[in-house]
């Protein structure tokens, strides 16, 4: 028997712990697409931060995807 949701009812908080050098987007989509991931690299680039983690609250479960700035090497 499915649970129906209730009107009004508090919301579930969730508390995660990163490290300051990683940044996090979080969603809440059926599906993640390839846009996501480029907003979250353009987030990095923008606050010059190396390392992102995109994490997918999503019907199917939670999806996360870890995204790294692109670094230019001048040689």
């Amino acid at each position: 028997m499915k649970k129906r949701l209730q009107k009004n009812r508090p919301m579930d908080v969730i508390s995660l712990r990163m490290p300051k050098d990683v940044i996090d987007e979080l969603k809440s989509v059926q599906n993640m697409v390839k846009g996501h991931e480029i907003q979250l690299v353009n987030y990095l680039k923008g606050i010059k931060k190396d390392i992102g983690l995109l994490i997918n609250f999503g019907p199917s479960g939670v999806e996360v995807k870890r995204k790294y700035r692109e670094i230019d090497i001048k040689k």
